[in-house]
């Protein structure tokens, strides 16, 4: 079994546990040291002086609060939340580009290709609109709340929505 003198080892390249032990006991507050990697985990350190009912020190607690899952569930989020943003920008750029092309040339708004304009803008709103919904079933999933309905679909026609859901957007930056 591990002592605290293993500890106060294994921690000494990262912190000096007896000057954080004196700490805690000389302010008689709870001393806390986050996001300290040991051994491949990551860890909060918290250390608080032990006093009985007299008020008199009987000595510290050393705590080491595992947080590992919590930092890597942190960075799902951010790395969700980086993508999420990523996926919405590139619809909102279409519908943004195609009300501009439309708003300096009114007149196209009766051709066909104003018609197409309208369609490319309805298929990157309704793209999302299902970024939103995936996000809502995100907080289903947490919730416990989600249900997957399996249906069949034509993977040619999925690609070719997105090909021309994109196709404004590559032309318009000369793709």
């Amino acid at each position: 079994k591990p002592t605290i003198f293993d500890v106060a080892k294994i921690l000494s390249d990262k912190l000096d546990l007896r000057s954080k032990l004196d700490e805690s006991i000389e302010t008689d507050h709870l001393v806390s040291f986050d996001n300290l990697a040991v051994g491949g985990k990551i860890s909060q350190l918290l250390i608080s002086p032990v006093k009985d009912a007299k008020n008199m020190l009987l000595g510290t607690v050393v705590i080491f609060h595992d947080k590992t899952a919590e930092k890597q569930l942190e960075q799902i989020r951010e790395e969700f939340t980086a993508m999420m943003v990523h996926e919405l920008r590139a619809p909102l750029t279409v519908v943004q580009g195609t009300t501009d092309v439309f708003m300096k040339n009114p007149q196209l708004a009766i051709s066909d290709q104003g018609r197409q304009l309208v369609a490319t803008m309805h298929t990157s709103v309704a793209s999302m609109l299902s970024l939103v919904n995936d996000l809502l079933d995100v907080a289903k999933i947490e919730s416990g709340k989600f249900q997957i309905i399996r249906s069949i679909q034509n993977l040619t026609t999925v690609i070719s929505d997105r090909v021309s859901f994109f196709a404004p957007l590559a032309s318009s930056k000369s793709l």
